[in-house]
């Protein structure tokens, strides 16, 4: 997967290199472990869910793909706020 790009989620298959090689890009980028990663829909969390190294802290927002047709504004907000307080409560 490492180079293409796909936006049809239903081909996209994400492995371990895959998401070692996220963890290394947020190294590279200065963002700590105790940083709390936010993965924007359903298969983004499942892929890194069980995946991320210990410490790691994961949530999950909605995507807000029209085509789902469940994403609520003032829902997901909602959700932002919680991670932000669960994140500066840690």
């Amino acid at each position: 997967m490492e180079g293409s790009l796909e936006s049809d989620s239903s081909k996209v298959k994400v492995d371990q290199a895959n998401v070692t090689a996220l963890l290394d890009h947020l190294k590279d980028l200065g963002i700590p472990q105790s940083a709390t990663l936010i993965a924007l829909g359903s298969k983004v969390y499942k892929a890194l869910e069980g995946n991320l190294p210990a410490g790691y802290h994961l949530s999950q927002l909605m995507h807000y793909s029209g085509m789902n047709g469940h994403w609520r504004f003032e829902k997901e907000r909602k959700k932002v706020r919680q991670i932000i307080e669960a994140h500066t409560a840690l």
